[in-house]
């Protein structure tokens, strides 16, 4: 008897091999009846969204004709359109709800939405649909991370918030903004984000903020990938919870984690980029898409895994390649978890050379500000040899930091989130 899973895929792969001219094309050598999803290619991310476009497009099974359009909500300049029926959007909603079962929400908590809103962001929406969907009586608090901080802070105290749904920069902006007027929020008892990495080295501003919550994740999900898991298991009492266990979303999501070969990764504990391919998505199917995110298995018969940050997310001046954790772990080490909150990596052109900045804000600069750079250069130089190597062949300047408020810094008009790297050389 055959494998449903296998019988699903199959109708799948001849339904966008007849209605997508993309998947046609990617698809034209292999043979007529393929079930096997290793004998499929994996995606290249250009080609996809060059063939996903407003006008003419080509990877589309069919027009829009009920349903809704939105935009990714990531960092990059230009946002990517993706396009949901109504029944995708629905499915979506109701995956969101399951997970908030088991999120520690509580009836009658008062759940501040801060996801930006418009601009075809899905996120607000996506948390709008979910509550109002949601078994548990809660009140609905739309307050958009899109307003100014004070005016966030203000709506938490006055409205008597319990439980925040943000993404990490902008719980990070209003986070800074109550400390700075001296007035923790007692309130909130749980912070659900989404969208964005949350760092152990956070948990002590957080935790002065907000002395009473929980911190942990709502979902791992994108627009243009869909609902791929929620976390297994309910916020521990006792800490802040960054280390987060998913499960996928089955079995409407097979989740694959691939080597530099793209061959599958089974085991525990070895890294590989996420894959993510949607058995129910019609109108824009999503087939072994890569979502530019790195995962490792916690147990694969389970299901179940932990993001490990971004696919190749890195700067590279000269010959050095320098990963933005690898950064963000320097920085940590050098500066004291209680110190480090946001940082922005800027890369300028002077004199013929480049040179990597490190934007810091932690409200204010060090007495000793020659003294952390200098053990910066050294962290890196046993780091990354490339980098010393560079520095003294005069190709780059040495690493630099300057010390900035968190409005200093530079965020993603449409969703708020922090850029990672500046590249003001071009």
């Amino acid at each position: 008897m055959a494998d449903p899973l296998h019988l699903v895929l199959q109708e799948l792969v001849k339904f966008v091999r007849a209605n997508s001219p993309y998947y046609r094309e990617l698809y034209k050598t292999l043979e007529p009846n393929v079930s096997d999803l290793q004998k499929l290619p994996v995606i290249q991310s250009e080609q996809f969204w060059e063939a996903n476009t407003v006008n003419n497009n080509r990877l589309l099974t069919g027009p829009i004709i009920d349903g809704g359009i939105y935009a990714s909500g990531g960092t990059t300049a230009t946002p990517k359109i993706s396009y949901y029926t109504r029944d995708e959007l629905r499915r979506l909603v109701q995956a969101l709800t399951i997970g908030l079962v088991r999120s520690g929400i509580m009836p009658g908590d008062r759940i501040a939405n801060l996801y930006n809103a418009g601009d075809l962001y899905m996120g607000f929406l996506l948390q709008i649909l979910s509550l109002q969907e949601f078994s548990i009586p809660n009140v609905n608090l739309p307050i958009t991370g899109n307003i100014a901080a004070q005016a966030i802070v203000n709506h938490l105290k006055i409205l008597k918030a319990t439980v925040i749904f943000t993404n990490t920069t902008t719980l990070l902006r209003v986070a800074d903004h109550i400390l700075q007027a001296g007035s923790p929020n007692e309130n909130i008892r749980l912070i659900l984000f989404a969208g964005e990495s949350m760092y152990r080295d956070l948990q002590p501003l957080l935790k002065r903020a907000f002395p009473q919550a929980k911190v942990g994740p709502l979902m791992f999900c994108s627009v243009d990938a869909g609902m791929i898991a929620l976390p297994i298991k309910p916020l521990t009492e006792d800490a802040i919870d960054t280390d987060a266990t998913y499960v996928v979303n089955s079995p409407s999501i097979i989740l694959e984690l691939l080597d530099d070969n793209d061959k599958p990764i089974v085991q525990s504990g070895h890294p590989g980029r996420v894959v993510i391919t949607d058995l129910t998505r019609r109108l824009q199917p999503v087939i072994r898409y890569p979502m530019g995110d790195v995962g490792e298995w916690v147990d694969f018969n389970a299901q179940t895994f932990a993001v490990r940050g971004r696919d190749a997310v890195a700067v590279k001046v000269s010959t050095v390649i320098l990963e933005l954790p690898l950064l963000r772990k320097v920085l940590a080490e050098t500066l004291g978890d209680t110190v480090l909150t946001l940082f922005q990596t800027v890369i300028r052109r002077r004199e013929n050379r480049n040179q990597v900045i490190f934007r810091i804000a932690n409200g204010k600069e060090p007495p000793n500000p020659e003294l952390v750079e200098k053990e910066i250069h050294a962290k890196l130089a046993k780091l990354r040899p490339q980098y010393e190597y560079n520095v003294a062949q005069h190709n780059i300047f040495p690493i630099s930091c300057e010390w900035v408020g968190i409005k200093e810094l530079q965020f993603n008009v449409r969703t708020g989130k922090l850029k990672d790297i500046i590249d003001e050389r071009y």
